[in-house]
């Protein structure tokens, strides 16, 4: 409470120095004006010394547009100020002109600042191995925590983008937490920490509990272990944690082994968990299908086409993560879409928030067999068009 109380002080406080600089602006045209008219005085009037702010010489506005619009005059006390109101609309006109300009995201991270993220998850997965490279494209460095980090650091040319980071191994958690504290100048900065289970391999059939237990622990347990070592170390007060929900079969009761409800039931709990931490700004994001390369990545016996990854996931994670470490106007803006924070559930993929729904299993098939009938009514269409189309060229 005190974080976003701070926030909005800051914001009122930009507010009036804006229109302290607007009314400073005013006060420079306004003399301007006055100096320049007296400066060409004496070529207008002969070098006489009549006063050109006089009525006796120059109209006043009021006289000027009397005739025009009766009532004028109601304004006359106003009119030794009209200087003062032309400049500070200009000026409004200004800051709205460029408004667009201060909420409006860039493709990529400036080479003038350091951006690092955190994430949590196996790069053996489609979907987390995805994210990871397109974070990489768009200029951050990419701190990756794995169990299987040792796999990456034997092929560096291939991965040379990531720097990997071993649970067990205590010199990796070092550096890290020593390179978000470099002070130098441009400071790394952490932007974000991304939590994400495996999110496209769902082994088919039964699981045995030696098996339960392999997957629990290392896309749940090990990574929340390791967050809770490293939060007392993170810069504060506002981190940006990401918490990456497969939540789809559970919320369309049709899963295909317990351990997607129980990894689905597990990140829910942290989320409500990890909200009491002053110094986090936790958010979840419910994950749908997606599509990598015209492929569907995760939930393939959903018989079903998936959404873009680039569109759907990668381009809203990135303007979430720029969002939250953007300039005033962008953090307020945040501020208003969460409403203050409350509002930290997200849904991104195809049927994410549909899924959600009452009656979502049905309202998918529906949509499903639709789709299916569409498509096979176009193709017949088209092939119909394509006979006729010949015939006649004939």
């Amino acid at each position: 409470m005190s974080s976003n109380q701070d926030f909005v002080d800051k914001l009122f406080g930009l507010s009036s120095k804006i229109a302290q600089k607007s009314y400073d602006i005013a006060d420079i045209t306004a003399h301007s004006v006055v100096q320049s008219l007296d400066s060409i005085k004496d070529k207008i009037f002969d070098g006489s010394d009549a006063d050109i702010f006089q009525p006796e010489t120059v109209a006043s506005s009021s006289g000027i547009f009397s005739s025009i619009l009766p009532g004028i005059n109601i304004v006359e006390p106003l009119k030794e100020n009209w200087m003062y109101g032309l400049s500070i609309s200009a000026t409004t006109m200004l800051i709205l002109w460029k408004w667009n300009r201060l909420l409006v995201q860039p493709d990529h991270v400036p080479q003038q600042k350091n951006m690092c993220v955190l994430i949590f998850g196996d790069m053996n997965d489609s979907i987390i191995r995805s994210e990871v490279m397109d974070l990489y494209r768009r200029r951050f460095t990419v701190f990756v925590c794995s169990e299987h980090s040792d796999s990456f650091k034997k092929f560096e040319e291939e991965t040379d983008f990531i720097h990997p980071i071993n649970p067990n191994s205590a010199s990796d958690l070092t550096y890290f937490t020593e390179f978000i504290s470099q002070t130098a100048s441009p400071q790394n900065k952490l932007a974000s920490v991304l939590f994400m289970p495996n999110l496209s391999y769902q082994p088919t059939g039964e699981l045995s509990v030696n098996t339960m237990e392999h997957e629990l622990r290392s896309n749940v347990l090990v990574y929340y272990n390791i967050l809770l070592k490293l939060l007392p170390h993170l810069p504060g007060p506002d981190i940006q944690l990401l918490l990456f929900n497969p939540s789809l079969t559970y919320n369309l009761n049709v899963a295909h082994h317990s351990t997607e409800l129980f990894i689905s039931g597990f990140i829910t709990s942290i989320f409500r968990s990890l909200q009491n931490y002053k110094t986090l700004d936790v958010s979840m994001i419910n994950l749908g299908l997606f599509q990598v390369r015209g492929q569907l990545s995760n939930y393939k016996y959903i018989n079903s086409s998936g959404s873009d990854i680039a569109v759907s996931l990668h381009a809203p994670v990135y303007k979430m993560i720029m969002t939250h470490n953007g300039n005033l106007l962008q953090k307020f803006v945040e501020y208003l879409c969460t409403c203050g924070g409350k509002a930290q559930i997200f849904y991104l993929g195809k049927f994410s928030f549909l899924s959600s729904l009452p009656f979502a299993r049905r309202l998918i098939k529906s949509q499903i067999i639709f789709v299916r009938y569409f498509e096979w009514t176009t193709k017949l269409l088209k092939n119909n068009f394509d006979i006729l189309y010949l015939k006649l060229q004939r």
